[in-house]
């Protein structure tokens, strides 16, 4: 695999009802993928990419299938194509454009783009918005589905710890109603 370097136009912020939203999309059946393909919460982790095989630059996302946005040799316009695709996509919306190392003229490009930042740079636009909630929407997914646990409970919840409380008294107070 060929080393490149990395640039983001960053995640665009969603809500915790959001995160769990695309959550149960993205893990639920085909059908339901498909219904929410083009929804307000659910915009996609969109890649800029060099074909080595086909030499040529390729913009994907993958969502109930793989969806390529533009295919062609010239890296200024696969760039403008994935901002596009980005720009036209909802709340959650990502865009990762590799270049691989050596290519000094789409290096260039890419470092001159000032809607382009570094992966720090996008890490810390992200940390303004993301909680560590965010992080733990699978898991709450996990206990509703397999154990009947409310997703509420992680809606309520004002950090990690206190959902972890919550879940401790939810389970305790069903296991006293099931040992009465």
């Amino acid at each position: 695999m060929r080393k490149t370097e990395t640039f983001l136009a960053p995640t665009k912020p969603y809500s915790l009802v959001d995160a769990l939203n695309r959550a149960a999309l993205a893990t639920g059946s085909m059908r339901a993928a498909g219904a929410g393909h083009s929804a307000d919460y659910n915009g996609h982790h969109n890649i800029v990419e060099y074909n080595t095989f086909r030499r040529y630059w390729v913009v994907r996302y993958t969502w109930a299938g793989s969806h390529v946005v533009y295919r062609g040799h010239d890296f200024a316009t696969a760039v403008e194509a994935g901002l596009r695709a980005y720009d036209g996509q909802g709340r959650g919306a990502s865009l990762r454009v590799n270049v691989p190392e050596g290519d000094a003229e789409s290096l260039a490009v890419a470092r001159s783009h000032p809607r382009l930042v570094s992966e720090a740079e996008s890490k810390a636009a992200e940390a303004e918005w993301r909680t560590d909630l965010h992080g733990l929407v699978h898991t709450a997914l996990d206990w509703e589905r397999k154990c009947g646990v409310p997703t509420s409970l992680l809606l309520e919840s004002r950090d990690g710890l206190d959902w972890n409380r919550r879940l401790d008294a939810y389970l305790a107070a069903r296991r006293a109603r099931a040992a009465s």
